[in-house]
């Protein structure tokens, strides 16, 4: 070959790749310019919040991912083979406003996933980036949000309306929000701790509600003081939503700021709508955490011999296992924990001093008689007071006495303060047992879904499944195989009976609540 060419064909592999270079150029300019446009699957179409290719995860038992094209369009989640125009779209979410966004689970193999939780089922969704994840998942926040300030009119409205009773019902009415609702209690129009309007937030466990910014500060408490949740992002259960509805700021705040000065000259100060963040965590702890405006109690009595008749009367006349019936009742505290002293630190005008209190005695009969009688404020109380209600007291607890007589938010009040749903009774009866007995489907289902183990036997060798079946109460039987069917299933197939299962919960909880009106 001569040197012409080799210089010719040099010179036609020059052109070809400044042409290639300056092709690659131009899509490369193409790529920034759709992102910048589009940022993160944004639709030019403006009733279009977001669109674009996800990953879905099936619901079978094999669990397989299929993509599809996503839109969010009208308040709702559709999706498709391919794209919109081509075939109509499948509703995956009709409603988004009682949706729920969060990153999926760690248990999840998969990276750039999210999950949108709904009230009854959760879809997990990938995304094909780390930053079109984020995106995903702040569309569908603002979608949230925006259907959520829409009831702020609502809820505006209804505070000047005429106040309901200072005693409100435990069933919150179906209309309008739960948002709505809360804030037209007395004292729940504004911040339980600085008195900002219409708070967004709610410590369940305390029973009150926050503004975002002392929901901040309730977070880094801990959820063995504070458990806060969103009344617009989250979703509460039913008796959690009731529970709130008995207590709410005013009682709370009666309880908490109890023994305040009258003075200007408290310290901490209160917090206000425009303290810092420095003057609200030192109030909210002063208030929470070291209780020194609350009634305080030193320590708590053995019980006396009133507490025997208090666990052995108002027996209900119900078909139940002879384990549950033949319970030994002895006159004294069983659990340790009791006999400790509670010292708080206590405040009259000025700086937190630890003072020594005359003993103030507390008995197991005044927390089995709170418990049984469903009085959550007096339960609430005698938490403030710093007395243990999950302590064991004549072979029986708090939790056993409120499920017996079928007192769901107690039930709930006590679980969210520290009682284990596990707990035994002098029988070796878990709370699950003593529901099975008497018949109270929603506490079990109540009691399943804070993880009572059905798998338990008491001193008869009995599990609360046995019980059920020997009482014939249908329901119950019907719930606890299904939710055992879901463990077994748990270990081998990961979770494919779970939208089963609650669906079970769903119908039954329907059922009870349309026989109890």
């Amino acid at each position: 070959m001569d040197n012409g060419a080799v210089a010719e064909d040099v010179s036609v592999l020059l052109s070809r790749c400044k042409l290639v270079e300056r092709k690659m150029q131009d899509r490369h300019v193409l790529v920034p310019k759709e992102v910048f446009l589009h940022p993160a699957g944004m639709s030019p179409e403006d009733d279009v919040v977001m669109e674009g290719y996800l990953f879905k995860r099936a619901t079978n038992a094999f669990k397989t991912w299929h993509r599809r094209w996503f839109q969010v369009k009208d308040n709702k989640l559709l999706y498709c083979h391919r794209s919109m125009e081509q075939e109509t779209p499948t509703v995956m979410e009709d409603d988004l406003k009682l949706c729920l966004v969060r990153p999926a689970p760690p248990s999840v193999e998969r990276s750039c996933c999210f999950e949108l939780v709904t009230p009854t089922k959760s879809h997990l969704l990938q995304a094909d980036s780390e930053t079109l994840c984020i995106a995903w998942m702040r569309a569908l926040q603002r979608t949230i949000h925006h259907l959520h300030e829409s009831d702020d009119q609502f809820a505006r409205s209804a505070l000047s309306m005429k106040s309901i009773s200072q005693h409100p019902s435990n069933h919150l009415s179906k209309e309008g929000s739960v948002l709505a609702q809360l804030h037209r209690i007395p004292g729940n129009e504004i911040c339980a701790d600085c008195g900002a309007d219409l708070p967004k937030w709610v410590s369940i466990n305390l029973g009150v509600l926050l503004c975002i910014e002392c929901c901040g500060i309730h977070r880094s408490l801990g959820v063995q003081v504070s458990k806060v949740r969103s009344l617009t992002m989250d979703t509460l259960e039913q008796e959690q939503k009731k529970l709130v509805t008995v207590l709410g700021n005013r009682l709370i705040n009666s309880v908490y700021l109890k023994n305040l000065p009258k003075d200007d000259d408290v310290l901490p100060p209160p917090a206000k709508p425009n303290s810092s963040r420095t003057v609200r965590e030192a109030w909210i702890k002063a208030k929470y955490v070291e209780r020194r405006f609350v009634k305080s109690r030193r320590r708590i009595s053995r019980a006396g011999s009133n507490l025997t008749q208090l666990v052995q009367s108002d027996n209900h006349n119900v078909t139940r296992s002879s384990s549950l019936t033949d319970i030994n009742v002895h006159p004294v505290m069983e659990h340790n924990a009791i006999n400790r002293s509670v010292d708080l630190p206590s405040t009259s005008s000025g700086a937190a001093a630890s003072v020594t209190l005359e003993p103030c005695v507390v008995s197991g009969e005044e927390v089995l008689k709170a418990a049984s009688e469903d009085d959550v404020l007096k339960l609430a109380c005698l938490v403030a007071e710093g007395v243990d209600i999950s302590a064991t007291f004549s072979d029986t607890t708090a939790l056993h006495m409120a499920v017996k007589h079928g007192h769901g938010v107690a039930v709930e009040f006590l679980l969210l303060n520290g009682m284990k749903a596990n707990v035994l009774d002098g029988s070796l009866n878990t709370p699950l047992h003593i529901a099975a007995a008497y018949a109270w489907t929603l506490i079990v289902c109540q009691l399943l879904k804070r993880g009572a183990d059905q798998r338990i036997k008491n001193h008869l060798g009995e599990t609360a499944l046995d019980v059920a079946v020997d009482g014939k109460h249908a329901d119950i039987v019907t719930l606890l195989r299904v939710h055992e069917m879901r463990d077994e299933f748990t270990e081998e197939f990961n979770n494919p009976m779970d939208e089963t299962v609650d669906d079970v919960m769903h119908d039954l909880t329907q059922k009870v609540d349309c026989s109890s009106y």
